[in-house]
């Protein structure tokens, strides 16, 4: 989803929301690399069914991490692409969504391991909610990649991101 942008030529808000539905997708694939040597996710249960050495799942988590990094590199090429550069646009692209979604991922982490048929370990709701909260976590890490990424040369399709101080969220989301 990431290298297919479908929407990218129109631009505007559906365009945004590909980009970060994709990016959390990706996401989510490697958080499941990084959560395998807890025993959680579908990575460790199939090393765990293909009969694998525990210790198979270090390089996996370590594979994992890498990918979260290589996430956040990416997705900082779009934060610079569409905000030209500006910090406060950025913000407003990234930062803030990122810092908004964190009450929304606990309160239906919570939601969904209260109404879970299994019940969960403490250790195990600990992890479940770590990785909810790392699936958004590329965005403040496409700040570690901000100054090595170059604006585009060719504007985005989107209106400046301006800070609305009376509202309190970015004009460019609404």
């Amino acid at each position: 989803m990431i290298a297919w942008q479908p929407l990218r030529r129109i631009g505007g808000f559906a365009h945004l929301l590909w980009l970060w539905l994709a990016f959390i997708s990706a996401q989510e694939g490697v958080t499941y690399f990084v959560i395998a040597p807890f025993g959680a996710g579908d990575t460790a249960t199939f090393v765990e069914a293909a009969g694998w050495p525990g210790w198979v799942t270090i390089p996996l988590c370590l594979a994992g991490v890498a990918g979260m990094f290589a996430t956040a590199a990416l997705f900082a090429t779009c934060v610079v692409r569409h905000c030209s550069g500006e910090i406060t646009a950025m913000r407003a692209m990234a930062w803030y969504p990122w810092l908004l979604s964190i009450p929304f991922v606990l309160a239906t982490g919570f939601l969904y391991t209260a109404l879970a048929a299994m019940r969960l370990t403490a250790g195990e709701f600990v992890i479940v909610m770590l990785a909810g909260l790392s699936m958004t976590v590329f965005a403040p890490m496409a700040f570690i990649f901000v100054r090595r990424t170059r604006p585009a040369p060719s504007p985005s399709r989107y209106h400046r991101c301006r800070w609305r101080a009376s509202s309190a969220t970015p004009s460019c989301w609404w």
